[in-house]
């Protein structure tokens, strides 16, 4: 595969005599059956071989996340600093994201122990989808705002069972005097902990009332409606990308589906090629089946 990448002697020599040759080509043959240009694949080529040298790679054993998160930070801030590094936590976000990518891939990175409340999370989660009926998007933001109120606030399922409306008040207090949040972000992290609250007090997980002590800050009549831009600018945006070049076709057709179709970015990420009826798109009549 190396030599379809480089075309320099030295460049392919480097690749082919590097440790961890096969778990290599693995990794790449399964980025390129997903279709990932060349660019991308030579790429990922060369980040494996940082990783194999910044982790001191062997060919078995699993690799722990802090190990990661250390090399990751010997990388970015390392000296003397390539011309190219400006932005050095960027680069260590991007080492951390290439290593467990790989690592995850070949089954060496070492999985954390769960936390304590995941249980409650998962068991949260499933009543919101079947109880509710909520979407997979919102019951995704309601337990991230509950998991990361539990991981702050809660040492222990004991904490969680003698838990105060005083704490969980200060803890939503702390989003805006800390944190720095908003009025619509602090009132949906409290809604999303009044909703849990409910659901812990039936279950016996702590007191029950606490739920209907919560209080939010109030959101003003058109405060949660988006700006958007012009259409104008929208149009500026469209023919920016009406060009030959992949990139602008698929930026052309990712910007269509967000002015013409209202669909948000979960959505458009989650799209799938069956997602679309290509019998509508032959007749020039195109559209989603499925935009839920």
């Amino acid at each position: 595969m190396f030599d379809q990448l480089f075309n320099r002697h030295e460049a392919l020599a480097r690749h082919r005599s590097a440790p961890l040759l096969d778990a290599r080509l693995r990794f790449l043959q399964y980025f390129q059956e997903c279709g990932s240009p060349r660019g991308t694949l030579r790429r990922v080529a060369r980040e494996l071989l940082v990783v194999i040298d910044q982790l001191n790679l062997e060919p078995e054993g699993v690799v722990r996340p802090e190990d990661i998160e250390a090399a990751a930070q010997r990388w970015a801030y390392r000296r003397p600093r390539h011309h190219k590094s400006k932005d050095a936590e960027k680069i260590k976000q991007h080492f951390a994201s290439a290593a467990m990518c790989w690592l995850r891939f070949l089954g060496r990175l070492q999985t954390p122990p769960a936390p304590w409340y995941q249980s409650f999370i998962e068991e949260f989660a499933s009543y919101m989808a079947r109880d509710k009926g909520l979407s997979p998007a919102t019951i995704g933001g309601e337990c991230g705002h509950v998991r990361r109120f539990l991981a702050r606030h809660c040492a222990s399922v004991e904490r969680l069972r003698d838990i105060s409306i005083r704490q969980i008040d200060e803890a939503i207090a702390q989003k805006r005097h800390q944190d720095g949040c908003s009025r619509v972000s602090i009132r949906f992290y409290a809604d999303s902990l009044r909703a849990f609250f409910r659901y812990a007090g039936m279950k016996g997980w702590c007191r029950q009332g606490l739920a209907t002590a919560i209080t939010a800050p109030r959101v003003y009549q058109h405060e949660l409606i988006p700006s958007g831009p012009t259409w104008e600018v929208v149009q500026q945006l469209l023919e920016s990308t009406a060009t030959d070049r992949p990139v602008d076709i698929r930026d052309h057709a990712i910007l269509k589906l967000f002015a013409v179709y209202g669909l948000r970015s979960e959505e458009v990420q989650g799209l799938q090629l069956e997602d679309f009826d290509w019998d509508c798109y032959h007749r020039r009549d195109f559209h989603l089946k499925r935009l839920d």
